[in-house]
């Protein structure tokens, strides 16, 4: 496919509560141990606002992203709210529209991202972590799920990337129900659509 897919290291996970200056440290420990498991991935249970300060020089961001109606069978940029759950390094530019971070620290990051997509029992889900090297973006790893009827499905995808400093990363997302369906957002105090990025090494 011209958009270059690889299978990565991919995981759809549940996690509980955590400390937010650990949450994605925990969030991969939790992903490995669960490797392979399909079905509706949640993030419901995390609660990244217990902690707002992060102490050291990583660079570390939470965005959680707006909900819109998307359109069957095309790749999607997810809208981003435009409020940090935190932000450390000015990963997210908030004149942008869409859910994306530019490097400003060169090294290795864990990113994280997870849609929500309304109820709908027909064809499948996507989530895909998206980078730019080189002027374009690229999808590096994407999750796939069977869409779940009755019930909301929501799709997570994993990866580490080595960035330079101006490369950027963003969540994407598709779906192919036959028709437009409710897409991104959160529901309540859940952070079921977000993206998240914690620099790990130099």
């Amino acid at each position: 496919m011209a958009d270059r897919l690889s299978l990565g290291p991919v995981r759809v996970f549940n996690l509980s509560v955590m400390e937010v200056n650990r949450a994605l440290t925990e969030l991969a420990e939790r992903i490995d141990r669960v490797h392979g498991l399909r079905g509706i991935s949640t993030v419901k249970d995390i609660d990244f606002r217990r902690e707002t300060t992060v102490s050291g020089p990583a660079a570390k961001a939470i965005y959680t992203g707006a909900g819109f109606q998307l359109a069957t069978g095309a790749w999607s940029d997810v809208f981003a709210d435009p409020t940090p759950e935190y932000d450390t390094d000015n990963l997210f530019i908030p004149l942008q529209a869409a859910l994306v971070f530019t490097i400003r620290t060169a090294g290795k990051y864990r990113v994280t991202g997870a849609c929500r997509f309304a109820s709908n029992a027909t064809g499948l889900r996507y989530a895909a972590l998206a980078t730019d090297t080189t002027g374009t973006f690229v999808r590096r790893v994407r999750q796939t799920l069977p869409a779940i009827s009755g019930d909301e499905t929501q799709v997570a995808v994993s990866s580490t990337f080595d960035f330079a400093v101006g490369n950027r990363v963003k969540l994407s997302i598709q779906q192919t129900s036959g028709g437009n369906l409710a897409s991104g957002g959160s529901v309540s105090d859940e952070f079921t659509t977000f993206l998240a990025a914690e620099f790990l090494s130099a």
